[in-house]
């Protein structure tokens, strides 16, 4: 007997591990980690429930995780050229820039401040 070609393993790789998977990879060339960071998220979070649902044999219901994901990650590319378009887009500077605090020179040990004195 010969499954329909809509069965559900079948249509979990196809979107699963084809489109969504594709999309998300598309959003993150496109930078959408950075500038829409929420739906690109989002997106994740959907695509490693769907595996996490297949995984359960659970596959229409991995299905829908998986075009939700999909639509997240298209949402987040979408948003990602807007933001380029609109702004002027730069890079973000990176988190570890140094800040403006003084800090001393690199021959000289840090100031340190004497204990407090213990009463008995």
């Amino acid at each position: 007997m010969a499954l329909p070609l809509g069965c559900g393993p079948v249509e979990y790789v196809a979107q699963v591990g084809g489109r969504a998977s594709s999309s998300l990879a598309q959003a993150r060339r496109e930078k959408a980690d950075e500038l829409a960071p929420y739906e690109y998220t989002a997106a994740g979070e959907y695509l490693k429930k769907a595996r996490e649902e297949a995984g359960r044999s659970q596959f229409q219901t991995a299905l829908e995780y998986g075009k939700i994901a999909e639509e997240m990650a298209d949402r987040s590319r979408a948003l990602a050229r807007e933001r380029k378009a609109g702004r002027g887009w730069e890079a973000p500077a990176p988190t570890n820039a140094p800040t403006k605090e003084k800090t001393a020179p690199a021959d000289e040990p840090p100031a340190v401040k004497p204990a407090p004195e213990r009463r008995s």
